[in-house]
């Protein structure tokens, strides 16, 4: 068949030009709407109303030209065009293709015109879809985008930092540690304005695994923060808690002051999660998911400040716990970046082919600065997959 040949193209003449099984399907779907028997009476008949879905259907042809220009063959489609100009512009009449018009009329009056116009839409929309953005919107089922960020303020040290708020200049905690069990937690707050018509919080809302087979879900805990109030709840690790402003709340944030996620025993006195004053919800680079969730990252960040005084050097890695529901402290090194204070000062891996993670596990970035008390932060992106997906 050359290019110039009007003939309906085969399969096998699609799979030349279109850029995968998709597209050639929406195309069949297209010529659809131009069966055999409608070619025919096209060639020999000049119906206007005829005529006019034609011009519709070469419409639609330009719209889909234009959709999936990057992976076309522009003289393939070039011929796909020039054979619906040759179908609108034949005007040949023939008295024995009455009765075939009537029964074409019937099939343009019957819907399946602008159903398969919906499908052919369908298929066009689904190959210019940001897949990233519909996780995110909540439309892929069975997935989840996850974000996680934390920082150290002027708390990475010359030996392992984990990056979240606890670990400061004081190293109050420089390593971050989950609950040895399932624990209850005590939620409280170092400021008296934290309580009932204070101008800090009342309410924290915690987001936890109950357990290494359970996905996360959250828990509201109210009342005197100040005080402490427990969650109430069995958790095997804490990845967020927000804190939520009441009517008498002031600015800058929502608490006054550093709220902490206490375990209970066996833990003791383990503190899972830290929120700094005026933050409003916790800073730490962590992340715990089940067994029942496979995570892919998409991307991580780090960085340190440039405003030392002086020339410093920071190495960060992720680090990987594949059995937590077996022990919490031994992670496994999986990537690594560095950066320096007069040079480049933050840095962002994105990965096209996804680093995979088996649940349960726990994800968190730690670094290992040259000089102590350096100002660091770091985030990383998920997708978490549900079993079965």
């Amino acid at each position: 068949m050359t290019d110039n040949d009007p003939r309906a193209l085969i399969r096998k003449d699609l799979t030349k030009f279109l850029p995968n099984q998709r597209a050639v399907r929406a195309f069949e779907k297209l010529f659809e709407l131009v069966p055999s028997a409608l070619n025919e009476a096209l060639e020999q008949s000049g119906d206007s109303s005829i005529s006019s879905k034609v011009a519709a259907i070469s419409q639609l042809l330009e719209e889909a030209e234009k959709q999936l220009h990057g992976g076309l063959n522009s003289s393939r489609f070039a011929a796909l065009l020039q054979r619906i100009e040759y179908l609108e512009n034949d005007s040949r009449i023939d008295p024995r293709t009455t009765d075939l018009l009537n029964r074409i009329e019937e099939i343009e009056n019957d819907n399946r015109f602008a159903s398969h116009i919906a499908a052919l839409r369908q298929e066009l929309d689904g190959m210019n879809t940001d897949f990233s953005l519909e996780v995110a919107k909540g439309n892929i089922a069975g997935h989840t985008s996850i974000n996680k960020f934390g920082a150290a303020p002027s708390g990475l040290q010359t030996t392992a930092t984990d990056v979240w708020v606890y670990a400061n200049a004081a190293t109050t905690q420089s390593i971050w540690l989950a609950p040895t069990a399932a624990n209850t937690h005590t939620i409280s707050s170092d400021s008296a304005s934290d309580v009932s018509g204070g101008t800090g919080t009342t309410s924290v809302t915690v987001y936890y695994l109950p357990d290494w087979d359970t996905a996360e879900t959250s828990v509201t805990v109210t009342g005197d923060i100040n005080a402490g109030v427990s969650m109430e709840v069995d958790c095997v690790m804490i990845n967020r808690m927000v804190a939520l402003p009441q009517s008498t709340t002031t600015a800058p944030g929502p608490n006054k002051g550093t709220i902490i996620a206490t375990a209970a025993a066996p833990s003791a006195t383990t503190i899972t999660a830290v929120i700094l004053p005026g933050d409003g919800q916790t800073e730490q680079a962590i992340f715990g998911f089940p067994s029942t969730q496979t995570a892919y990252m998409t991307r991580w960040a780090v960085g340190i400040d440039k405003n030392i005084g002086g020339v410093a050097t920071a190495d960060f890695q992720i680090r990987f716990n594949p059995n937590p529901d077996v022990q919490t402290v031994a992670f496994q090194r999986k990537q690594d970046v560095s950066v320096q204070s007069t040079g480049t000062n933050s840095i962002e891996k994105v990965y096209s082919g996804r680093p995979k993670f088996d649940g349960p596990g726990i994800i968190k970035v730690q670094g290992i600065a040259s000089a102590n008390d350096l100002d660091a932060h770091a985030d990383f992106d998920l997708i978490l997959v549900e079993d079965g997906y």
